[in-house]
């Protein structure tokens, strides 16, 4: 295509709501992926919206059919099913226009494994750091070639993101951050609405570090760890914050710092500097706390929250997750963090093989014993029937475990739900001992303990946020009837001996070797079937 040409393609990108709350739904951001594609598609000259129903929006297909060529979804796993009955009805309505509407999958779903889930609702699926496979993908439909060269089988990276992601294409947002309420009432907007306000930035990508139960290094952004210019940075930084008076921000970076790292001092030390006015999260490991040089620089740019990746309180666990940590680094660097004036979000994996009920007593007493103010605790999670994962794919549920409840898996994949088989406990077990972990842990008692702690007001503060937030979640889950249903299909698979559960695990290798050799080479031919209809009908 010549290059000095207007493209005519009007383009959409869609972010579906998911089925249910999760800790992440109490914030209302636009999160960083799909704006980035927006925009590189919009620099591109492309006419580009962004719809977002994580920010309360409902998106109407016959919109999207009537107004737009290409629809993008970057979704989430546990936002498919809603993507797939978007796309479904912008087809439809698109037919009784007379129209063709092309669509396009991308984001974290696809990405970690979901092609193991076939869904003819896409006519293309681009895994990983997308945002130029999919204006490589623009162009091709452009000139009506479709020679999109190898972009579908493969995980795409982006060595250079220096550009800024640009909020004016987000419908809807510069209303609701332009609005009275908003800007001059904060606290009550939030109580209104429940969610929190925040920004989102990235400013590397990558991760060095390869732990074996993260999916970020080998099927996300690889272990190449890449840095936006300090001059990007800024701007992008002092153009969100002016734009829409939003001082929170958290970094989505696996490792937005790095200990002894030269271009992590000269980011933040720019920061702070510039004094851009940010209160900024930011996912750290437990080691950088042996760079104090660098967290005095950090906390004076405005970096006020720690999360902290502790994941397991025992060292067999840190070894087979390869965290190149300690249990011991991870208690004294709580401290660390809390002597240089941080908060600290800690964030625990349960469910593994070497955990049993015992696990959740040890994060308890942690938890009060370091004063961590914040904390997340989740069952260990990837996709199901994907192999080369952490665990072996036989352990984690079938995409149809629930068809007699008329229920899909896939909408519980957000972090909360057990969706796998543990060793030493029963999944629904596991499912509700977190729940009651997260009742007990947010209680009255647990609130004064803290106080007395730190004997400040902020971190009583913050702990009852995460309270309302944590509290919120259970009583999700249990509505959602989850554990009745768990009931339902785990017991074939368990028996019991002296008072404790024991998998079976044979039975679930046998079981999934089963469905692997029925469903040998049927995603491939239907991918490939759909691509070969698209190029014909478009």
């Amino acid at each position: 295509m010549n290059d000095d040409l207007t493209p005519q393609l009007r383009v959409a990108i869609v972010v579906p709501a998911k089925r249910f709350v999760c800790l992440a739904g109490a914030l209302w951001t636009q999160r960083y992926g799909p704006l980035q594609v927006a925009s590189v598609a919009r620099q591109a000259g492309y006419f580009v919206r962004l719809f977002n129903e994580e920010l309360g929006l409902r998106v109407s297909p016959e919109e999207l059919a009537r107004e737009f060529d290409v629809v993008g979804f970057s979704c989430k796993s546990a936002a498919i099913t809603r993507a797939e009955e978007i796309a479904g009805a912008v087809r439809r309505e698109a037919e009784k226009l007379g129209r063709r509407v092309v669509t396009v999958l991308g984001g974290e779903h696809i990405t970690f494994g979901g092609d193991s889930r076939l869904s003819p609702s896409f006519d293309y699926a681009l895994r990983g750091e997308s945002e130029g496979a999919f204006l490589q993908l623009l162009k091709s439909l452009e000139t009506e070639e479709c020679d999109a060269g190898d972009i579908f089988d493969t995980s795409h990276i982006c060595k250079s993101f220096d550009n800024i992601p640009d909020l004016s294409l987000v419908s809807g947002y510069d209303e609701t951050v332009q609005g009275f309420i908003f800007r001059y009432l904060p606290l009550l907007w939030t109580l209104q609405k429940r969610m929190l306000p925040m920004l989102m930035f990235q400013g590397t990508r990558g991760c060095p570090y390869n732990c074996s139960f993260c999916p970020t290094a080998y099927l996300s952004q690889g272990n190449g760890y890449r840095r936006r210019s300090i001059e990007s940075s800024l701007a992008y930084l002092q153009e969100h914050l002016a734009r829409t008076g939003i001082r929170r921000v958290t970094f989505e970076d696996p490792n937005a710092a790095l200990p002894f790292d030269k271009r992590s001092y000269m980011f933040f030390e720019a920061l702070a500097r510039n004094a851009v006015g940010m209160r900024a999260t930011l996912l750290v490991r437990a080691d950088i706390c042996e760079d104090r040089k660098l967290l005095h620089v950090m906390r004076a740019a405005g970096v006020l929250n720690l999360c902290v990746g502790i994941e397991s309180l025992t060292e067999q666990t840190l070894a087979d997750f390869k965290k190149k940590t300690s249990c011991d680094t991870n208690r004294k660097a709580v401290d660390i963090f809390h002597e240089h004036g941080f908060t600290v979000t800690g964030l625990f994996i349960v469910g593994y093989d070497t955990d049993d009920l015992n696990t959740f007593e040890s994060i308890h007493h942690f938890i009060n014993e370091t004063g961590i103010e914040k904390w997340r605790i989740s069952p260990l999670s990837q996709l199901p029937e994907s192999p080369d994962q952490f665990m072996p794919a036989h352990r984690y549920f079938l995409w149809d475990e629930f068809a007699n409840s008329g229920r899909a898996v896939v909408d519980y994949c957000n972090g909360e739900f057990v969706i796998f088989y543990p060793r030493h406990m029963k999944p629904s077990t596991l499912q509700k001992k977190i729940m009651e972990f997260k009742t007990a842990a947010t209680s009255l008692t647990e609130i004064v303990r803290i106080l007395g702690k730190h004997r400040k007001l902020m971190p009583v503060l913050q702990r009852m946020g995460n309270s309302f937030i944590q509290r919120m979640v259970v009583r999700e889950i249990a509505r959602s009837n989850y554990l009745e249903m768990i009931k339902e299909v785990e017991g074939e698979f368990y028996i019991e001996r002296d008072g404790k559960e024991q998998l079976q695990e044979y039975l679930l290798r046998r079981r999934y070797e089963e469905r692997v050799s029925a469903r040998e080479g049927i995603n491939d031919r239907g991918r490939e079937f759909r691509q070969a209809s698209a190029a014909r009908d478009f």
